[in-house]
């Protein structure tokens, strides 16, 4: 079932609002036994009772609670299976968006030939490295495989005696990691228990967003964090010069582009001393 504002999820998620996109859904919701904002990710209904799927989201759960709390990682508390085991959710930090923009995305405060001031793009290129190397320090062989802006969160919250925003990086569903087997507690309505989750990795499935997609994803090769390295330069450049660095009107001149053709062109104003 999809819930409605002002229902109750698992009898202690009060949900605010909701957002769907793609598969999935996200419930915004306050946290009546934590008393504190939360926002619960999950499939929607029609794809609960895919076994592959559900596996696939416990590994993402699995992954992103192993990642624990870091200031510049959307925190995910736990995995919650609610009745017969197939409605599951991740409950995450709940992030609110600034003023003024359309969510907390990166992505709304990006506008084509309109670059970002560059102390702000700093600033915020300094959050996602961090975040991403806390990852790669946590989890051997850890891959993000889908860094870009709309994976990247600005909350209202600001640096510690900064005008600047708090930047999270977020969503770990094409996360890799070279770990085979880990164990996750899973939250139930009436249980908590231990499951071994199977993280053996897809390394030669062709996946992520086209846009940031370093060569070797388009190849389908192996994977280390130097594919996040590459779609996180796509990121910083499009900060600086308020354009997309890969040129293409569809799937195949992109990758072209990715592996032949970029050619990156700064203003000539740009002063990054």
């Amino acid at each position: 079932m999809i819930y409605t504002s002002g229902t109750l999820i698992a009898d202690h998620y009060f949900v605010v609002s909701s957002a769907q996109g793609g598969m999935g859904i996200v419930y915004f919701c306050q946290d009546a036994k934590e008393n504190r904002p939360v926002a619960l990710k999950t499939f929607l209904p029609q794809y609960l009772s895919d076994r592959d799927r559900r596996s696939l989201f416990l590994k993402e759960g699995e992954t992103w609670v192993s990642l624990g709390k870091h200031p510049h990682i959307v925190q995910a508390y736990r995995v919650e299976r609610i009745g017969d085991g197939r409605e599951i959710y991740i409950v995450l930090e709940l992030v609110a968006k600034d003023q003024g923009f359309k969510d907390a995305s990166l992505r709304s405060r990006l506008t084509l030939h309109r670059p970002l001031p560059i102390d702000e793009t700093l600033i915020f290129a300094l959050q996602i490295a961090r975040g991403m190397a806390h990852a790669t320090r946590t989890i051997s062989g850890f891959v993000h495989r889908d860094l870009k802006p709309e994976n990247v969160l600005v909350g209202a919250d600001h640096l510690r005696n900064t005008k600047f925003n708090r930047v999270r990086v977020t969503d770990f569903g094409l996360a890799l990691a070279s770990d085979i087997n880990r164990q996750i507690t899973i939250t139930g309505s009436d249980e908590k228990r231990s499951t071994s989750i199977s993280s053996s990795q897809r390394f030669f499935e062709i996946a992520g967003t086209p846009l940031y997609m370093a060569p070797e994803q388009w190849q389908g090769r192996e994977l280390d964090l130097r594919a996040d390295v590459y779609a996180f330069g796509c990121i910083l450049y499009e900060m600086l010069t308020g354009d997309i660095l890969a040129k293409g009107k569809n799937k195949e001149e992109l990758k072209w582009a990715h592996q032949h053709g970029l050619k990156p062109v700064f203003p000539s104003d740009l002063d990054l001393r």
